[in-house]
């Protein structure tokens, strides 16, 4: 199985809590650290956006995506950020 048919097949897998979030950053322009969106004011977005998605299905969403190198936390202050990776784009593009 070469890189790319494994990562075809990871995209394929993602829920739609995953591409909602991940098109999200992307709408917003959080593609660099710099762009960054702190944590809790997309909780907070996402939530009034899609009332069916529940603080815990986006946290979850949020750990899948951070270990799949889709998006990037890191800590600003007394805030987390995250942003979408140049993975996450790619991710996209195949969706």
């Amino acid at each position: 199985m070469s890189y790319q048919h494994y990562f075809q097949d990871v995209v394929t897998n993602l829920s739609i809590e995953d591409l909602f979030l991940l098109t999200y950053l992307k709408e917003r322009g959080a593609n660099e650290k710099f762009k960054s969106v702190s944590r809790k004011t997309l909780l907070i977005e996402i939530v009034e956006q899609q009332p069916s998605m529940t603080e815990a299905t986006i946290r979850k969403a949020f750990h899948r995506l951070e270990a799949l190198k889709f998006i990037s936390l890191f800590n600003s202050g007394k805030q987390q950020k995250i942003y979408i990776t140049t993975i996450g784009l790619e991710a996209l593009k195949l969706n």
